[in-house]
C-alpha cells in the first residue's frame, strides 16, 4: 500500500487547527473534484476556461476560509452536510462553465476548420472542372473552327454566284433598256412587240386551231386564224396610242379580208377606231369585217369577237342578202326572186364609194368657199363713218364688243354673239375697290 508525505506547513497548520476535518475526506472531495475537472476537459480548452477555473478555484479559496471560521462554531454534523452542499454546488458550476467553454471552443473550432475547408474544396473544385472542360473546351473550339471553314468557304461560293448574278441581271438590264429605247423610238419595233403579245393571247384562246402570221406578207393583214370546222379569220392588230386610227387603216383592212377572202377582225388596243363604234360589224362581198376598240389584249373581248364571225357566218338568210354564196339556196327560190350577181355588185359598190368620195369633196369645196365668202364680205366695213354717223344719230345696232379681261374687240355682223362665244384665258385680276370722285366746276355769271 503506497502512501504520500505531506510537507507543506501551510497544509499541516490547518488540519492542527481544524482537527475535525478529516483528512482523507478532504482529499476526496479534492480528487472528485479534480477528476471530473480533467475528464471534461480536452485539449482545446482555451485560455479563458483556464481563467475561469481559476476563479473558480479562488472563490472555492475564499469558500474555504468561510468553511474555516464555519467550523469553528459549528459542530461536526452541520460541516458534513454544509460539505455535500458545497460540493454539489461547486461541481455544477465547473460543470456549466466547461459546457460553456465547450460550446465557445466548438464553435471557434468550427470556425477555424470552415473557412479553410470552404477554401480548399472550392480550390478543388475548381481544378476538377477546369479538367473536366478542357475536353469540351476543345471540342467547342475544333467545331467552331470548323464551321468558321464551312461559312468561310459558303460565304466564298455565295460571293462567286452574286457576282456571276450581278453580272447575269447587269447585262439583262442594258438589254431591257436597249429593248426600251428601241421600243420608245421605233414604231416598228412597237408593232412587232405587240403583234408577239397578241399571237401569244390567240394561242392561249384557240389552242386546237392554226395561227399564221403574215404581217409581212402583202395584203395579208397580220395574223390569220384557221380552226376546223369554223371560218377563217384575218386579224388585224393596231397599237395607237394618241390618236384614232385613222380611215386610211380601214380602207387597208377591208382591201386585205378582200384579197385573202376571208373574214376580218380590226383590234385597236388603245384608241378608237375613226368611223365605226365598238363591236361594230359591216358586211363586204359576203364577208362579216368585226371594228373592236380599246381591246388592251383582253382574252375576253377577243373570245367575243371570234364568236360573233362565227354567228354571223351561220346566218344564210344574212349571206343571201348581202350577195355572198348561194349555193345551199334551192332552185326554187332562185325562180321567185331577182339576184344581182357578184360582178354587177362589185361595179355598184366602186360607184358607190366614187359617189360618196365626190359628194365630201364638195362639202369641203362648199366649206371652203363659204369661209372665203364669209371673210371677203367682212372686209367691207367703213369704219370711220360709222364713228362719225353715230355721234349725230341713235343706232340700234352694236358695231363692236370688247373683252374686259383681254381687251379684244369683237367687229362684223353680230359683235356680241362672238363674244359671247369668246374663251378669255387671261385670269380676271383680284377684286380692287376703287374710289372714283368727280368734281364739277362751275363759273359765276
Amino acid at each position: 500500500m503506497s502512501s504520500l508525505t505531506i510537507v507543506n506547513d501551510k497544509v499541516i497548520e490547518f488540519y492542527k487547527k481544524y482537527p475535525n476535518v478529516d483528512f482523507e475526506t478532504m482529499n476526496l472531495c479534492m480528487v472528485d473534484m479534480l477528476e471530473k475537472i480533467m475528464t471534461s476537459s480536452s485539449d482545446q480548452i482555451s485560455k479563458s476556461l483556464s481563467s475561469q477555473i481559476l476563479n473558480q478555484l479562488h472563490e472555492t479559496k475564499n469558500m474555504v476560509h468561510h468553511v474555516q471560521d464555519f467550523f469553528t462554531s459549528q459542530k461536526q454534523n452541520q460541516f458534513d452536510g454544509r460539505m455535500a452542499q458545497f460540493k454539489t454546488q461547486i461541481m455544477g458550476e465547473i460543470q456549466d462553465a466547461l459546457s460553456i467553454a465547450q460550446d465557445k471552443d466548438r464553435t471557434n473550432i468550427a470556425k477555424s476548420i470552415q473557412e479553410p475547408l470552404i477554401h480548399s474544396l472550392g480550390e478543388r473544385l475548381n481544378e476538377l472542372l477546369r479538367d473536366s472542360n478542357k475536353p469540351v473546351e476543345n471540342g467547342i473550339k475544333q467545331s467552331l473552327h470548323e464551321c468558321e471553314n464551312r461559312i468561310q468557304t459558303r460565304f466564298q461560293s455565295l460571293e462567286s454566284s452574286s457576282n456571276e448574278q450581278k453580272t447575269s441581271y447587269l447585262k439583262m438590264e442594258s438589254e431591257v433598256q436597249g429593248f426600251l429605247q428601241k421600243y420608245k423610238s421605233s414604231s416598228s419595233d412597237k408593232g412587232k412587240y405587240a403583234e408577239n403579245q397578241l399571237e401569244q393571247v390567240v394561242y392561249d384562246l384557240f389552242p386546237l386551231g392554226s395561227l399564221e402570221k403574215t404581217a409581212g406578207d402583202k395584203q395579208s393583214g397580220d395574223f390569220i386564224l384557221s380552226r376546223q370546222d369554223a371560218p377563217t379569220i384575218l386579224l388585224e392588230n393596231k397599237l395607237y396610242e394618241s390618236k384614232t386610227i385613222p380611215y386610211k387603216e380601214v380602207e387597208k383592212f377591208v382591201r386585205d379580208c378582200e384579197a385573202r377572202n376571208c373574214h376580218g377582225i380590226m383590234l385597236s388596243q388603245h384608241m378608237p377606231i375613226f368611223g365605226r363604234s365598238n363591236f361594230q360589224w359591216e358586211m363586204h362581198k359576203g364577208l362579216v369585217l368585226l371594228y373592236v376598240s380599246n381591246v388592251n389584249f383582253d382574252p375576253i373581248k377577243i373570245r367575243i369577237a371570234v364568236n360573233m364571225i362565227d354567228s354571223l357566218v351561220q346566218n344564210k338568210q344574212l349571206f343571201q342578202q348581202s350577195g355572198g354564196d348561194n349555193e345551199d339556196v334551192n332552185e326554187g327560190e332562185n325562180n321567185n326572186c331577182s339576184l344581182i350577181s357578184n360582178d354587177v355588185l362589185d361595179v355598184i359598190y366602186q360607184e358607190y364609194k366614187t359617189f360618196e368620195q365626190q359628194k365630201e369633196n364638195m362639202h369641203v369645196l362648199v366649206r371652203d368657199q363659204n369661209k372665203k365668202l364669209r371673210d371677203q364680205i367682212e372686209l367691207l366695213q367703213m369704219n370711220s363713218l360709222t364713228k362719225y354717223l353715230e355721234t349725230l344719230y341713235a343706232s340700234t345696232k352694236t358695231s363692236s364688243a370688247k373683252c374686259k379681261k383681254c381687251g379684244r374687240v369683237f367687229g362684223g355682223r353680230y359683235p356680241n354673239k362672238a363674244l359671247s362665244k369668246h374663251k378669255c384665258d387671261v385670269l380676271p385680276k383680284s377684286d380692287v375697290p376703287i374710289i372714283s370722285i368727280e368734281t364739277n366746276h362751275t363759273k359765276d355769271k
